[in-house]
């Protein structure tokens, strides 16, 4: 239902150029983006928590700027933040960054592909205080989405379907 508030943006500059799917009225590369570097990122709210601090938007936008996971995961963690807030991005040799960061903490991981992610934290070390927030759509969807892809292999095609998968209770798509 975003698609008449989204646009496609290709950035320029002499730091760093990118190419980013963001909504309108938001920053270009804070939401999926993929830069000169080889490295392509989303992020997603987690929906627990606020604070004053950095909005979610500019630290995402930072983020883009990377030119390894390493230094992605490191924009990722800035604090304070406003709120909590997951990014994963994957590099061009196939290298998976996810990161969890909480209003107070954060969880950095190299996972393997394909991986999925929902809008509650997985890997944070304090997940039973923060679950609490936690909504059933993000953990059915996320199960939903792991037994898909266990099932199915990998490649384009799995991640596409995955993607676009209409599950009994909440849609992946």
């Amino acid at each position: 239902g975003y698609e008449e508030f989204m646009y496609v943006v290709r950035v320029r500059n002499s730091e760093n150029s990118f190419l980013s799917l963001a909504y309108v009225g938001d920053l270009a590369g804070s939401s999926v983006a993929l830069n000169e570097h080889g490295i392509a990122f989303s992020g997603n709210s987690i929906l627990r928590g606020s604070q004053l601090g950095v909005p979610k938007s500019i630290i995402l936008r930072s983020q883009i700027m990377a030119r390894s996971l390493e230094e992605f995961a490191e924009l990722a963690v800035f604090s304070p933040r406003m709120i909590p807030n997951y990014t994963m991005a994957i590099d061009s040799f196939g290298n998976v960054m996810s990161v969890e960061a909480a209003l107070h903490g954060a969880s950095v991981l190299k996972m393997c592909a394909p991986y999925v992610h929902t809008n509650h934290l997985i890997h944070h070390p304090n997940l039973e205080e923060l679950e609490r927030g936690v909504t059933r759509s993000s953990i059915i969807r996320l199960l939903d989405a792991e037994k898909y892809l266990a099932r199915r292999g990998s490649g384009e095609i799995l991640l596409k379907n995955t993607l676009k998968s209409h599950g009994p209770a909440y849609s992946i798509c």
